[in-house]
């Protein structure tokens, strides 16, 4: 799964810090639990848990999902969106552009 396909339920990752641990154990081949996603009637892709996982992963330079790496649910309980995860990235400080 393409992370941009993605849409974020949280504003602002709390605390941010975690995610250089996370990034230096994916890029040295460990992994992390399964990010929970949910599909939603109209087909959307939302995070439920992971958005630190979620963004680890894109800071370590991927832009897919490997199967293992989440779980997706069907779900009609609506959230609001904040963007994909580039945007929370920017919106956070944390990069510029990928």
């Amino acid at each position: 799964m393409h992370v941009s396909e993605i849409w974020m339920t949280q504003r602002t990752l709390r605390p941010a810090s975690q995610i250089s641990g996370m990034v230096d154990a994916l890029l040295d081949g460990g992994s992390l639990p399964p990010i929970s996603l949910a599909r939603l009637s109209d087909g959307s892709i939302r995070v439920v848990d992971g958005h630190h996982r979620l963004a680890a992963i894109r800071l370590a330079g991927r832009c897919r999902l490997q199967r293992h790496e989440y779980v997706l649910v069907e779900s009609d309980r609506w959230r609001p969106r904040f963007g994909k995860i580039d945007d929370m990235l920017r919106r956070n400080g944390i990069f510029e552009s990928v």
